[in-house]
């Protein structure tokens, strides 16, 4: 299982002067990125290292992807996706069960 976290989301509703038939517009106020979904599954032990795609939100230039608090070689695609190589000694046996993935934006 993985732990995706999400730093500093406080999602806000701002119904302002809406009439009945109109929808509230959620925004999101953030620091931080918002990791929807990685793939592939990590669920399972690889003996090479594994690129993972990972989706989700307010991701910028510059983003790092962490595999246990260690920094992955990251490649920014655009402010939805990015890839992570998890090099093989990272993904062991030694570290079967509950791993943590996060985003961090370094330059803000």
């Amino acid at each position: 299982m993985v732990d995706f976290t999400r730093q500093y989301v406080a999602p806000t509703f701002d119904t302002g002067r809406l009439s009945k038939l109109q929808q509230p517009r959620i925004n999101f106020a953030t620091g931080g990125p918002i990791l929807l979904s990685i793939n592939p599954n990590l669920s399972q032990v690889s003996p090479t290292a594994l690129t993972i795609t990972l989706t989700g939100l307010f991701f910028h230039v510059g983003a790092v992807a962490y595999y246990n608090g260690t920094a992955l070689f990251t490649t920014f695609i655009d402010s939805g996706h990015l890839t992570a190589v998890i090099p093989s000694a990272l993904l062991g046996v030694a570290n079967v069960g509950v791993n943590k993935i996060n985003v961090v934006n370094v330059n803000g």
